[in-house]
């Protein structure tokens, strides 16, 4: 093993474990999807968490730090709604945890890897703001896919309308992201002054 700055693996090894990992989240993403698409139902693929893996898989096989941190972001934040969805009777679909917990830790490792960059946490609202649009011009409202056309089912009675909601989780979502952006970056500083 040929060591780089720091005593790090030398760039082209350490790119190397990146392909492999970022592969895996591709093959990760495209399993899901597949199950969705055979199951008549290809816009389930497109929830946030499920795109955030394949965010991840992107930023490592391209060495980019922001795909793969978005990704992290997305899955940081989403894995808790998901989670909060099956504690209230949601049906987990077994390759879901391919994306949720698989996703999450790969981009996990990229994030120790090649850090998180400034305003990721920015760059993660404004395309999760894109996707809403996206997922409210394209999609079934029936699937509210991406929370994009009505309240979460059950909690319509806490929100006056749905722009209200709306504001509500993109305030929370970017408060979040920021926090795990300052975390992400404190730690990595940290480890690597």
């Amino acid at each position: 093993m040929t060591e780089g700055v720091g005593g790090r693996p030398a760039r082209s090894e350490a790119h190397l474990g990146g392909w492999r990992l970022g592969g895996l989240a591709l093959v990760f993403y495209l399993v899901h999807a597949a199950g969705h698409v055979t199951a008549g139902q290809p816009s389930e693929a497109f929830w946030a968490c499920h795109l955030g893996a394949l965010l991840v898989g992107v930023g490592l096989l391209t060495g980019h730090p922001l795909p793969c941190a978005v990704g992290f972001l997305w899955l940081c934040v989403g894995d808790g709604f998901w989670a909060l969805d099956l504690a209230t009777g949601g049906e987990l679909i077994p390759t879901s945890l391919l994306t949720h917990v698989g996703g999450l830790v790969i981009g996990g490792v990229g994030v120790i890897r090649m850090g998180m960059p400034r305003h990721a946490a920015l760059v993660a609202i404004g395309l999760f703001f894109a996707l809403q649009i996206a997922s409210r011009a394209l999609t079934d409202p029936a699937t509210n896919l991406n929370l994009a056309h009505s309240v979460w089912a059950g909690w319509e009675g806490a929100f006056p309308s749905y722009p209200v909601y709306e504001l509500m989780l993109l305030s929370i979502g970017f408060a979040s992201f920021r926090a795990l952006e300052w975390l992400a970056r404190r730690w990595f500083e940290t480890r690597h002054g």
